[in-house]
């Protein structure tokens, strides 16, 4: 699944704010809980422990695989299910970013799997939409707040 966001916000406040632990359940579908594990909440090899709300809950941890400042940021499963997700960063204008979200996944073969996968990208599709817009509406909205505090 891919999907663009073009955020009216800096690419170095977009890429802060995507990368504050705190602020992923606000944006990222069905997470209910984003913290770091360990003393690492950044960088390649920092670990998050996550949990997902929604018709089935369950916890994973996610491990960063790539991390460039204010560019991209890779995260993949620890365990299985194998799921990626890539985020990259493009400034626009002086305060517009385009945020790039690539989310993929891998599920077993046979033919359980073929009819899930098909009923995952309905899913999946839908949930990709719902990261694209609220991750634009949140990612502007502090960044206007952020501009109010800082000239008044």
């Amino acid at each position: 699944m891919d999907r663009r966001a073009d955020v009216a916000a800096s690419d170095d406040f977009a890429f802060a704010f995507v990368t504050d632990p705190r602020t992923v359940p606000t944006w990222m579908f069905g997470i209910s809980r984003f913290e770091p594990r360990g003393d690492r909440a950044a960088g390649v090899g920092a670990r998050f422990a996550a949990s997902f709300s929604g018709v089935l809950s369950f916890s994973f941890e996610l491990v960063a695989t790539e991390w460039v400042d204010g560019a991209l940021i890779v995260l993949e499963s620890a365990d299985p299910p194998q799921v990626r997700a890539r985020v990259e960063f493009r400034p626009r204008a002086a305060e517009r970013t385009e945020i790039r979200i690539l989310v993929e996944y891998r599920l077993p073969g046979g033919l359980a799997a073929a009819a899930m996968r098909r009923m995952n990208d309905v899913v999946a599709a839908r949930a990709i939409r719902h990261v694209e817009s609220n991750l634009r509406r949140e990612v502007e909205s502090a960044y206007a707040a952020a501009r109010r505090g800082a000239s008044g």
